[in-house]
């Protein structure tokens, strides 16, 4: 759960991302872990909708400016990716677009009405 997943993150990124739990929508948080993305360590957060995975990675990106989510297909999986308050966020999976873009809405909302995105020094 996010009670777990939260902070586990903590001295292991530079940034504390909000896990929001979305399970009463369809979406439930299975784990979390540590990976690289764009030259950076990243938290990944791992969500489940029906029988696919989908992999939030957040990491921060300071001085950036907000941006809408762009999307993108890649080798088959879909791709949303937008900047939000100093970090930046790739969500990566195999579901139909649809249910990618519905799962960014409710990401979003829920971490906006949560704790603050970015806690990094």
């Amino acid at each position: 759960d996010r009670h777990t997943v939260k902070p586990w993150f903590n001295g292991k990124v530079s940034l504390s991302p909000s896990v929001p739990d979305l399970t009463d929508k369809g979406f439930p948080l299975i784990g979390g872990r540590l990976d690289y993305v764009d030259e950076h360590t990243a938290a990944a957060l791992v969500y489940r909708h029906h029988q696919h995975v989908i992999n939030l990675f957040v990491w921060a990106s300071p001085g950036r400016q907000d941006r809408t989510p762009n999307e993108a297909n890649r080798n088959g999986y879909n791709l949303m990716a937008w900047t939000r308050s100093g970090l930046r966020y790739a969500a990566v999976s195999d579901v139909a677009w649809t249910d990618l873009k519905e799962f960014q809405r409710l990401w979003t909302i829920a971490a906006a009405e949560g704790e603050p995105e970015n806690t990094a020094p």
